[in-house]
């Protein structure tokens, strides 16, 4: 006796079958290129605070970096002591006073940039491709990106995302106490635009001295007494340097 063997085959897919299997693809489709959409739009956000993070170093200087137990200050605000007027003041001299050596003070300082790479049309932009914006305010100094859409407001990526240089990261308060002499002057110097200029401080009874909003970086002090220079770093905190004196 034979039997035959019957094998069925589904020789196609129902038209409810492909409509299915199209809405799954479309469903993944959708979703993929949304997953795709947020890495990139949050590799766009970290590139601008990375950005950000270069302008803020480049203005004030690499943070911790201490030789000898003293911080080696290396920004635009150790060298000219004051912020700069526009981003291109950190890749462009221009007719800012060129990096010095003063003997009279024993400090340095002027324009050593330049302190960010010059962007290729002459703008640093975020991540998204648009200009940063800068502006001052009252000593302080904001940077600022309106995110994605490149407008104020906004949430999500189209917020806007800034950091700000406040004064207090970028000046410092002197104190100090004079000893062994007769002075009653104390000078001290800095850069301002570049140049070398000073400030003066009568000591009071108990024969200290003190000097507020003097740029990060290292500065000096003039006993007029005995005509004696310190030279020594201003942090952006309180910094008390000591007795001076004989």
């Amino acid at each position: 006796m034979q039997h035959k063997s019957h094998i069925e085959l589904n020789k196609g897919f129902t038209l409810i079958e492909l409509l299915v299997v199209i809405v799954i693809i479309g469903l993944l489709v959708v979703m993929m290129s949304r997953i795709f959409a947020y890495q990139d739009e949050q590799k766009r956000f970290k590139q601008t605070l990375e950005t950000m993070k270069q302008v803020k170093q480049a203005i004030l200087g690499e943070e911790k970096v201490y030789v000898n137990g003293q911080r080696i200050f290396t920004g635009y605000i150790s060298d000219m002591g004051n912020l700069p007027d526009n981003q291109t003041d950190l890749w462009e001299k221009g007719s800012k006073p060129t990096w010095h050596y003063d003997n009279s003070t024993r400090i340095w300082a002027g324009w050593r940039g330049p302190y960010i790479e010059k962007p290729p049309d002459g703008k640093l932009r975020d991540g998204w491709g648009n200009p940063l914006k800068f502006s001052k305010t009252g000593g302080n100094m904001t940077i600022e990106s309106w995110g994605a859409d490149g407008k104020p407001g906004g949430e999500g990526y189209n917020e806007d995302i800034n950091t700000t240089i406040t004064t207090n990261q970028y000046l410092g308060e002197i104190i100090g106490r004079m000893v062994g002499n007769a002075t009653t002057i104390v000078v001290i110097n800095y850069p301002e635009s570049g140049n070398v200029t000073s400030k003066n401080c009568t000591v009071d009874s108990g024969d200290y001295f003190r000097f507020d909003n003097i740029p990060i970086g290292v500065r000096s002090i003039y006993d007029n007494a005995t005509g004696h220079t310190m030279v020594f770093t201003v942090e952006p905190t309180g910094n008390f340097i000591g007795e001076i004196g004989t």
